[in-house]
């Protein structure tokens, strides 16, 4: 069974509940729009809400829909929905959204964000949001983080579903080396901050640079397979980060590397100046 991304997954649970139903073969009520109804069920939608007036429970989003109608497995649903997804897609300007906030914004290179985004590692979701897939040692999807891009709602998270202790968003500074055979890592706090070190000119020589998707106060669990001699902690100079490698070092493999003067990685990526 072809394996699908956070993103891919997070945009099958977000297709419209109407058009989800009438696929079902409900058909909305005449006199509660609100209300569809079908041989032997009735269920209220509200937003990404559902609920079957029948069986009294309901759900949130498509895949719980249609698990709950077909009574079937998390898989099935998926499998269920995708041809649904393939004629309502997510529009193209929402990935335009993303890439412009990524770029222009973060100041991003455009050829790494694209080339990550044809990997299928960075992608945009139905809000607009920055997606970017969390990874074990195998490349296998585990979940993914998520950064909204409305400048005056700053929003970070985690897709439903993320595994955090199993994998995190990682790129390689050798494409071609398996994760497996690394040995050296960096730290950093978000995927944008690991994306900042693969753009800087001087970058660190870590062969990982490893999103901990906020501070992390011991190596993350899934690292401990890798044959790792060195682990750099790239956290900013703020006393919560401090904190956090302070906690680290019990790890007799960690050191210490600071963004220059400037807050962040990503700013010193948007100011080389500092």
């Amino acid at each position: 069974m072809k394996r699908r991304s956070p993103a891919q997954i997070r945009q099958l649970r977000e297709l419209p509940l109407p058009e989800v139903a009438t696929a079902l073969g409900y058909q909305r009520s005449p006199r509660d729009p609100a209300k569809w109804k079908k041989a032997s069920s009735i269920i209220s939608i509200n937003g990404s809400k559902f609920y079957d007036h029948l069986m009294q429970c309901g759900g949130g989003g498509a895949i719980d829909l249609v698990m709950h109608d077909h009574m079937c497995t998390f898989q099935q649903a998926l499998q269920w929905l995708q041809p649904l997804a393939e004629v309502m897609p997510i529009p193209q300007a929402n990935w335009s959204t993303v890439q412009h906030y990524l770029c222009q914004h973060r100041k991003l290179h455009p050829n790494l964000i694209e080339q990550y985004h044809r990997q299928q590692l960075i992608e945009a979701d139905s809000r607009n949001n920055a997606v970017f897939c969390m990874r074990n040692a195998h490349q296998q999807a585990i979940g993914a983080e998520l950064v909204g891009t409305h400048p005056q709602y700053p929003f970070k998270g985690l897709t439903k579903g993320t595994r955090k202790p199993l994998g995190s968003f990682w790129i390689s500074t050798d494409p071609t080396r398996n994760p497996a055979q690394c040995d050296s890592v960096l730290l950093v706090e978000s995927a944008i901050d690991a994306l900042s070190v693969a753009c800087l000119p001087s970058a660190p020589q870590q062969q990982l640079i490893v999103s901990t998707a906020g501070l992390a106060h011991r190596v993350p669990e899934w690292l401990h397979r890798l044959n790792l001699n060195t682990i750099v902690c790239g956290y900013d100079a703020d006393p919560p980060a401090q904190l956090a490698y302070q906690a680290l070092q019990t790890d007799p493999r960690v050191s210490r590397l600071l963004p220059g003067n400037a807050k962040d990685w990503n700013d010193l990526l948007r100011n080389p100046s500092q």
